[in-house]
């Protein structure tokens, strides 16, 4: 199991990477000692991290280096497999009257990953009004037994943790730039996770997902009353 951070601070933006790497460990005697589900303990530090992040590059850089020298501080750590997927969120927790937080993810497969990120650097970096926190990667296999998998082929994931204004013009400049990585990702032959902000056009959607007219039809056969219905497809269906 793998799981990596690229930067989004000042000086190494989306240019340097650290990952962390899971194997199973030679000595299983001592399972016993791990299989405790963790509970959040350390909470106040990374969430200060993380505020000041919000707020400044000089926070970005700061908490940027801490999650470096938290990450090599555990190299070597024994942790059961339940606890690596039990990943702490309480630090996230986040209130403001003027500001919210929206994920994207993106998925682009593998051979394209480093002119990808090259790409996506460009753009973003002349975006001083986008409030990019965090961006953690994973891998995804090829699955095409899903008629809308985001997975044509094995894939990286990135999951993008973005801070905006509630304000009109603050949304609309954030779906600006969204559309904006969404079209490079499909330039690399990628795709996006379609249940987020409904932030990409229907045309964006058609390209990522091109099984998307058959599911619509699909839906109008098996539903034709529409019993089932959510924010996507109001915003997307025929």
């Amino acid at each position: 199991m793998h799981l990596a951070r690229i930067s989004v601070a000042p000086g190494s933006y989306l240019d340097e990477m650290y990952v962390t790497d899971y194997y199973r460990a030679n000595e299983q005697t001592r399972l016993s000692d791990y299989n405790t589900l963790k509970r959040e303990t350390i909470i106040a530090v990374p969430k200060f991290f993380l505020g000041l992040s919000r707020y400044n590059d000089w926070g970005k850089k700061r908490f940027w280096e801490t999650q470096k020298t938290y990450t090599a501080n555990i190299d070597g750590n024994l942790v059961s497999r339940n606890n690596v997927m039990r990943s702490d969120s309480a630090f996230m927790d986040y209130s403001n009257p003027n500001k919210t937080e929206v994920l994207q993810e993106y998925f682009v497969p593998i051979d394209q990953f480093t002119d990808y990120i090259d790409d996506l650097r460009r753009t973003l970096s002349d975006e001083e009004d986008f409030n990019l926190l965090n961006i953690t990667i994973r891998y995804v296999e090829h699955n095409d037994e899903s008629l809308m998998s985001y997975a044509k082929d094995d894939m990286f994931a990135l999951v993008m943790l973005i801070n905006q204004g509630t304000d009109d013009e603050s949304k609309e400049n954030t779906g600006r730039v969204i559309r904006n990585m969404i079209d490079i990702t499909l330039d690399h032959n990628g795709s996006y996770y379609l249940p987020y902000y409904g932030y990409p056009t229907k045309t964006q959607l058609f390209e990522a997902y091109p099984r998307t007219e058959e599911f619509f039809r699909l839906k109008k056969k098996y539903d034709p009353d529409n019993r089932f219905m959510n924010l996507f497809y109001e915003e997307y269906h025929p």
